[in-house]
């Protein structure tokens, strides 16, 4: 279905129904109607709160939202398209990368209204404001067709003494090419453990090590890197040829709560600025190290991404929302965003609760955090540049086509091969 989304749009611009889809060099006003149609997903409470907020400056216009649920995501996603191509879709699309299947396909294609224009106009608006990287997403011009909201990075909580029992320096986890020596080395000598959880192993794929699709760059599937980690990855998830990977949730708490606790033989757990909790019950500075992973530092995904129909006859109205939308996330969402303002005042409240001499967790009291863990927390988010997640499309293939290699059914170079050869024939299109 993915895949045939993408050729449906192809299909459609192919025959020429592309009408309504000139690309703004200059802002048009000229506001067609006074209605505006959002699609969000289902339980976005900054959208009901930011959508109140603009009936109240702007109360001509009518807004009528269209909240998706999760559990029929899959069979509304043709549906969407669909009106989206026939011109009865939405104007603005929050969090789209939720429910279209390929963002960078749908701008090549010229769907999408150019944004810059209309924040140059906002006199508030300065690039400095938000990270690198938010907008430009999948070009590097001067357009921006496509803003993010949300940024995170990618974090290992590890245990200091596992590391040096393998040989390992924790003030070196974040260089890859070192922890993927020492993860095999723990499958060397506890054959039967799991050096994390069930649910999330060690692991970096292309867009951790720089894939971006936008760009092309293609010679990221060519990587040692990658062959490594791909090989690691085999060893954690296929260590039979069948997967163990597991999403049930139970089993999952079951094992963190074990991890926790130091009972359970591992190297750590997956974690984030937002897990610190858990990084102290492990012990915290004296026992654990975080370590962030990427090429450069902890790799920076983004996502809540929103764009405008560059068919919508209120465009005016619809930036207006969407600026509404984004201030509401930045300054009640307690999560790290692209706007650096909103990840300063994230710190410090995240100093507030954990930089005290002891914190409370559970009943139970443990040494607070320091300078050192804060001081790499914000150096990581001061110097981060997003990049968009590889689309649904691309990434579903890759795994697809990887899979063989998995199971031991096929060599690594033949389905990196055959999966090189599909992005040749994904970018002609």
């Amino acid at each position: 279905m993915r895949k045939g989304f993408v050729g449906f749009l192809i299909l459609i611009f192919a025959a020429g129904c592309s009408g309504n889809n000139q690309q703004t060099e200059e802002i048009q006003s000229d506001r067609k109607t006074e209605n505006l149609v959002v699609y969000t997903m289902e339980e976005d409470l900054y959208a009901d709160q930011a959508v109140g907020n603009f009936q109240k400056a702007y109360p001509e216009t009518e807004v009528e939202v269209r909240k998706l649920p999760y559990d029929d995501l899959e069979e509304q996603r043709t549906a969407i398209a669909a009106e989206f191509m026939a011109g009865d879709g939405g104007d603005l699309y929050l969090n789209a990368d939720d429910y279209f299947d390929d963002l960078y396909k749908m701008q090549e294609s010229g769907l999408m209204e150019d944004l810059m224009p209309w924040f140059r106009e906002d006199s508030d608006f300065s690039e400095e404001d938000y990270v690198d990287g938010t907008f430009d997403l999948y070009e590097d011009t001067e357009e921006c067709f496509v803003v993010p909201i949300y940024s995170g990075c990618s974090y290992y909580f590890l245990f200091n003494d596992r590391l040096q029992e393998l040989g390992a320096d924790p003030a070196e986890a974040e260089d890859m090419e070192e922890m993927i020596r020492t993860v095999w080395k723990f499958y060397e000598k506890y054959p039967e453990e799991t050096a994390f959880s069930s649910h999330s192993p060690y692991y970096a794929g292309p867009e951790w090590l720089g894939f971006r699709v936008a760009e092309g760059n293609l010679e990221v599937f060519d990587s040692p890197l990658l062959r490594r980690m791909e090989e690691l990855y085999k060893r954690q998830v296929y260590p039979e040829g069948e997967s163990v990977l597991t999403y049930d949730t139970e089993q999952s708490m079951r094992e963190q709560e074990e991890i926790l606790r130091g009972e359970r033989c591992c190297l750590g757990k997956m974690g984030g600025i937002f897990q610190l909790e858990e990084y102290i019950r492990m012990g915290g500075e004296e026992q654990a190290t975080i370590a962030g992973i990427g090429t450069d530092g902890p790799a920076v995904s983004c996502d809540g991404e929103n764009f405008i129909s560059a068919g919508s006859g209120n465009k005016e109205m619809a930036f207006e929302l969407l600026k509404m939308y984004m201030e509401e996330v930045f300054h009640s969402a307690g999560t790290t965003t692209v706007n650096k303002e909103a990840n300063r005042t994230l710190m410090e409240n995240i100093r507030n609760q954990y930089g005290r001499d002891q914190v409370v967790i559970d009943e139970k009291t443990y040494p607070g955090l320091t300078e050192k863990t804060f001081g790499k927390l914000e150096a990581d988010l001061s110097r981060m540049a997003v990049y968009p997640q590889t689309s649904y499309e691309v990434s579903g293939k890759y795994r697809e086509m990887m899979e063989p290699f998995y199971t031991g059914e096929a060599s690594f170079d033949r389905c990196m091969g055959e999966f090189k050869e599909y992005m040749g024939i994904y970018y002609s299109e």
